[in-house]
């Protein structure tokens, strides 16, 4: 299924991840798993973390269940943006991170913490339309 976002949409939404991904604790630096197909989550969660002044790790969508342990070890990443599809398949390796998939997905037992895409939806009414969250100076 195709989803038109308009440039504005676009912002919006990777504004509200990154405040969110701020939300969870993100600092700037830390690193973000981003796993997954190309498709408009995938566009809007990657634009999200770099607002937020957070480092992307995108990861092919087929990543064994062990690289993706290895890379989470490796990297120290504590929050995972994936499809549905690939959260449910990985469970096991997603112990102790906060998971962001781009729709309602089964739990994830032992992740920090889960929710859908809080990328999506309408703004808010009277907030702006956009903020700086990050800003490098």
């Amino acid at each position: 299924m195709n989803e038109n976002v308009t440039y504005g949409d676009l912002n919006e939404r990777a504004d509200r991840i990154a405040r969110a991904l701020l939300g969870l604790g993100g600092t700037k630096g830390d690193r973000v798993i981003l796993a997954g197909d190309n498709s408009p989550f995938w566009t809007v969660a990657y634009l999200g973390i770099v607002r937020a002044g957070l480092v992307a790790v995108p990861l092919p969508a087929g990543i064994s269940t062990k690289d993706l342990s290895y890379i989470l070890q490796s990297t120290e990443a504590t929050i995972v943006f994936s499809q549905r599809s690939f959260a449910a398949r990985n469970a096991s390796a997603l112990g102790m991170v906060h998971v962001v998939t781009d729709k309602e997905a089964g739990s994830v037992p032992t992740a920090l913490s889960q929710t859908n895409d809080f990328g999506s939806g309408s703004r808010p009414a009277g907030s702006p339309a956009c903020s700086p969250v990050y800003s490098p100076g």
